[in-house]
């Protein structure tokens, strides 16, 4: 079963099966959690950051990997992140949290669209908000 979602995240298993984690790159320590988290074959997963110590190259993989996955699992993903292109990359539906409330849930199109507030069109352009 191992061998099967190294494969499909797109890891040679006889490059990594046999390496401590510390010996594997960041885009491979990440391929690897998200095969430990599928491996269970989770109705829900939860990521919390999960690509913010990436390169830029090994980011957009994943990225691009994890929406393949959702596509082809038919997987909910809670995807936690503060960048705002990653959202709207990935995301289905977003949801904005301002001190903890949710101010804003909506579609990508919705929310670039109609931002509920100043926060969220702050959010949007990338910005710190000053409340």
């Amino acid at each position: 079963m191992a061998k099967f979602w190294l494969k499909k995240v797109g890891l040679n298993q006889k490059e990594v099966l046999h390496r401590y984690p510390k010996e594997l790159s960041g885009g491979q320590q990440q391929r690897v959690g998200i095969v430990r988290a599928l491996i269970t074959q989770p109705k829900i997963l939860l990521m919390d950051e999960p690509f913010s110590a990436l390169d830029p190259l090994s980011r957009q993989q994943l990225q691009d990997l994890l929406k393949q996955l959702h596509e082809e699992l038919h997987l909910t993903v809670i995807f936690v992140t503060h960048d705002m292109d990653e959202a709207l990359k990935l995301a289905d539906r977003i949801a904005v949290l301002q001190n903890g409330e949710l101010v804003q849930f909506a579609s990508p199109s919705v929310i670039q669209s109609n931002p509920q507030n100043a926060f969220v069109a702050q959010v949007l352009k990338g910005r710190e908000y000053d409340a």
